[in-house]
């Protein structure tokens, strides 16, 4: 039914998907859970964000990825989906939505944010946050984070190593 509502569906359709979705048994084939999510891309709204963003943390690979993608599109922004899987467990999501927000929002708001990351106990959100802000920042603001980060009573060694690669590593 998915499947076909994907294919054929149109936005009347919405709330028999968000019903499939909500109901799916377990375990559901992944193609259906991908062809639901990619109709609540298509003609959801930011009301569908939690039950994309549920499916992302049930899920794995593929599912996962697509899920939390399709929330931060329909819910976007620092107050939309991204915060939610930014302060979550799960590393990956936190990938998506960090990196996704930096395309998309790369003001000092964002970094404000991100920049909370480089002191998170798990070593996979430092490095994401530190990819990010490599990716939005100015050379002058790279160096002014590190001699900042360094100045703090307690700081991540890898943290301080990655920044001084981007800065100072030749070409």
């Amino acid at each position: 039914a998915l499947a076909g509502l994907a294919i054929h569906g149109d936005a009347t359709d919405v709330h028999r998907v968000r019903k499939c979705l909500l109901e799916r048994p377990s375990p559901c084939p992944e193609n259906l859970v991908i062809e639901g999510v990619k109709f609540l891309l298509r003609f959801g709204d930011a009301s569908d964000a939690n039950l994309l963003l549920k499916i992302a943390q049930s899920s794995y690979g593929e599912i996962c990825d697509r899920a939390a993608k399709a929330a931060m599109k329909l819910a976007p922004g620092l107050d939309g989906a991204g915060k939610a899987l930014l302060n979550g467990s799960d590393s990956n999501l936190f990938k998506v939505a960090a990196m996704t927000l930096a395309k998309e929002n790369p003001d000092s708001a964002f970094k404000t944010v991100i920049r909370k990351f480089l002191i998170d106990e798990k070593a996979q959100k430092r490095l994401v946050a530190i990819a990010c802000l490599a990716s939005i920042s100015s050379q002058e603001e790279l160096t002014t984070l590190l001699d900042e980060y360094t100045s703090k009573p307690q700081y991540y060694y890898n943290v301080v190593c990655w920044l001084d690669r981007i800065l100072f590593a030749p070409g």
